[in-house]
């Protein structure tokens, strides 16, 4: 049965002009785990979309979603990843204020600024 990811698979191996033995190494996986990726008989577990995801250099959301483990949000603008990165690298407490002054400027912009934050 095909999957987004079967295909999305598929086509990057044969873009790239990999085997997928090759694939198999790079993604740190068996061939045979590959070869049922591809023909969509299994669904992969995170440890192997995180391979994956190492191997074809990609976000691992990106695969996650195209697995079916994450839903899909679409491309993530480069200035959200770094965003993203740079709220990673704060400390918990720090994220908490970088988040929550985030979320009262969304609000604003929004229109909103008087509506409750959404339930986490």
């Amino acid at each position: 049965m095909e999957t987004e990811l079967s295909t999305f698979v598929n086509e990057e191996v044969k873009r790239r002009g990999w085997s997928f033995r090759h694939l198999a190494k790079l993604a740190g996986v068996s061939h045979t785990t590959v070869v049922n990726i591809v023909s969509g008989s299994v669904e992969p577990t995170p440890v192997v979309c995180r391979g994956l995801a190492k191997a074809f250099d990609v976000p691992s959301e990106r695969i996650y979603a195209m697995a079916g483990i994450l839903p899909d949000y679409g491309e993530v603008p480069p200035e959200v990843m770094a965003w993203g990165a740079r709220l990673n690298a704060l400390s918990e407490y720090q994220r908490g204020l970088a988040l929550d002054m985030i979320e009262r400027v969304l609000r604003i912009v929004e229109g909103n600024p008087d509506s409750s934050p959404p339930q986490i």
